[in-house]
């Protein structure tokens, strides 16, 4: 609080001298004797509610703004991420089929170049799937797990990436609530049409998307 009057110390100053409503500093900051704590409104309260109305004019339209554009923005890197999810998914389930298919038919015949065949179609599995997460932990700005840490198939990874997208919709849905606020929108509608989603390219070629959220 002292932080805030001392940044707006020249605008108090000025005000003091024409507004009458600014006189509260003078004379409401001690609690009266015949009013308890919670049924008197006293100290900085009405003040701060003052200069936030003539402020509130010029700020509303600009939040709003920001908000929707953060919102659209999010928007984007979330239908990218959940793409790049469902093609993981895809390529998760092909891993554990030829993992299980090697499984079973080296149980019973043992040929070098079946084995081979079958080990062809786990890596290539495998490759899919951490090239995809590789692109879901990019999007999400998280840092490279090394396969050391996290060796196929990289559960860590996708339990990352999965948070990532929990953490997006409720960053979405929080904003969508703030611009419903600001806009005083009593019900829930979307800010945009969404559109349909399209296939990821690989991000390392093309990811060039600005987070600007706060």
């Amino acid at each position: 609080m002292f932080e805030l009057i001392e940044r707006f110390k020249g605008f108090i100053a000025a005000a003091l001298c024409h507004t009458f409503r600014f006189q509260i500093f003078l004379t409401s900051s001690v609690l009266p004797k015949n009013q308890n704590r919670e049924s008197f409104s006293y100290g900085v309260w009405e003040v701060m509610n003052w200069v936030f109305n003539q402020l509130d004019a010029a700020y509303r339209p600009q939040a709003k703004e920001n908000a929707e554009r953060a919102y659209t923005e999010l928007e984007e890197i979330k239908n990218l991420l959940d793409t790049a999810l469902t093609r993981d998914h895809e390529a998760h389930i092909s891993f554990l089929k030829a993992v299980e298919q090697q499984k079973r038919v080296m149980a019973k015949v043992q040929m070098n170049i079946l084995d081979q065949l079958l080990q062809n179609r786990v890596e290539h599995a495998s490759e899919r799937m951490q090239a995809v997460l590789e692109d879901a932990l990019a999007l999400a700005e998280l840092p490279i797990v090394l396969d050391k840490t996290d060796p196929a198939p990289f559960t860590l990874r996708r339990r990352l990436a999965k948070e990532a997208m929990e953490r997006l919709e409720y960053q979405i849905a929080y904003l969508k609530e703030w611009h419903e606020h600001l806009s005083g929108i009593q019900k829930s509608v979307p800010l945009r049409p969404k559109t349909p989603k399209k296939e990821v390219t690989p991000l390392r070629d093309n990811l060039a998307t600005e987070r600007r959220a706060s």
